[in-house]
Formats: structure tokens, sequence, C-alpha cells
């Protein structure tokens, strides 16, 4: 039996398909988000790595979304410091507000209250009058406006305690004092006269029991009023002070006549 070969038909037929073989499996190259073909052809559609197709608005799944923007950057703010308040009052030492926001420092909502204690109240010994743009008071503070973008300093403006002395019964004209001086400053000059009495001194009450002293210290919630009663002693007739004289004059005289007239003798005697 002869032996057969392959033909010359076959071995061309061999090589055609390995030709052919790698250009299909170049047709099908799965390109990336982004890589074009080699001939520069963009792909409109790009498929994903699982071989699905990324549709217009997507994001590929291992890529982050874009970050969100807001529209609006943060609203800037400037801060009002307080400064020249005395400790019995309550503020606070700092407040911020948005630029654009208006404050009246003439509102009643920034005036200080006293602390939550009444003796402060009454003897705390100052009253806040108002807010000034700077430490010496000169200048009341501006209002804030939608204008203002810096920052705000004001300072307070405080007074003592004023406080009405009346003299009970007598034509001495009233007198404001300030809350801590001394009686001394008023009653040097007020010394009231009474015929047939000696004046005593100037006291709190009818009932002569605390006496106003020199260096008596005025206190007391602003507007206050303190009452003085001056307290009289009648003197003795002038007669009364003759007898008392006369009879004084008189024991001595009488003694000096007793001891002369009857002074004893002392006797002598001889050794």
């Amino acid at each position: 039996m002869a032996q057969k070969y392959p033909t010359f038909f076959s071995i061309v037929l061999v090589m055609a398909l390995l030709l052919i073989f790698p250009a299909l499996l170049l047709g099908s190259t799965v390109y990336a988000d982004g890589d074009t073909p080699e001939g520069g052809e963009t792909i409109d559609n790009p498929q994903t790595e699982t071989g699905g197709t990324i549709e217009d608005g997507e994001t590929p799944e291992n890529e982050d979304p874009p970050a969100e923007t807001s529209g609006e950057s943060e609203q800037a703010t400037f801060t009002i410091t307080y400064k020249g308040l005395p400790s019995i009052f309550n503020a606070p030492t700092k407040t911020t507000y948005q630029v654009g926001t208006t404050v009246d420092f003439s509102s009643e909502s920034l005036k200080p209250t006293y602390v939550e204690n009444a003796e402060y109240y009454y003897y705390g010994g100052y009253v806040f009058l108002e807010w000034c743009a700077d430490d010496a008071c000169t200048i009341p503070a501006p209002n804030i406006t939608e204008e203002t973008t810096g920052d705000v300093t004001v300072w307070a403006k405080v007074r003592l305690n004023k406080i009405t002395v009346k003299f009970v019964g007598w034509d001495y004209e009233d007198v404001e004092v300030e809350y801590g001086s001394v009686a001394s400053a008023i009653l040097s000059d007020k010394n009231p006269t009474k015929n047939g009495y000696e004046f005593i001194g100037w006291f709190l009450s009818t009932q002569y029991t605390e006496k106003i002293g020199d260096n008596y210290v005025f206190t007391g919630y602003d507007g206050s009023e303190i009452k003085f009663y001056a307290k009289f002693e009648k003197r003795a007739e002038p007669w009364v002070y003759y007898s008392i004289y006369a009879f004084a004059g008189l024991t001595v005289v009488s003694y000096l006549i007793w001891w002369i007239a009857f002074k004893p003798k002392k006797e002598r005697i001889d050794v």
C-alpha cells in the first residue's frame, strides 16, 4: 500500500488559519475608559472591565464621584468686645455676629443687669449709663450697620449711685451725695440752734439711737433718700447755775470760818 503525504493544499490551508486567527483575537480587544485604538478613533461608548458600556453621565465603578461644591462660601463674622464694667454687672465679654447684622448699643437688650444678689443692687454703688467708643467715654459707641465688617470694642460708662439727704424739720436744702462719700463733707455748716436748748447732733431716727458722725459713709441704691433728725437737750436756766455757784461758795466760806474759830489748840508740854 502506498504511503500518504499531506498535499500542498493542506499545508497552505493550515498556514492561512494560523495567520487569520490572531487577527480575529485582536479585533475583539476591550478598551478601558480613555484608551483609543491604534488608528486614533475614539470610542463612543467605551466598555467597562466587566464588558458593559458606560452611559452618558455615569461614573465608572472604580472611580470616585466628583466632590459636590456648595455655591455659597462661609459667611464672615465680626466680634464685639465689652470693657470697663464693674463686677456687680452681668455682661458678656465678647459676642460674635454675622456680617450684615445691625446692632443698636442703646437698646435695652444690651444694657447690663446686676448680678443675682439684692445686696449688690442696693449697695453696689454703680449705675450703667451707656456704651462708649473710647475708654475715656467721651464718644458714644456708634451703632453697628450692615457695612460693618471688622471687630469692635466698646467701653462702659458708669457713675456712682446718688443719694439724697434730707434734714427733717429744718430749712436746710436737700443735699445729693455720691455713694461712698462721708458725712463730714455736708455737715460742717449744719449746726441748727434752738433757744434754751443745746444741739447734740444728727441722728438717723427720732429714737436718736444712731448718731451720724463725721466718718459716716453714705450707701444705698441710686435715687434713695436718707433722713437726718436733729437732737437737742434743754439748757438749765441761768439762775440755776448762779444758785449752784452760790451754794458752792457759801460752803467753802463756812468751812473756813469753822476751821478758824474752832481749830483745836495744841497744849504746850514742858519737859
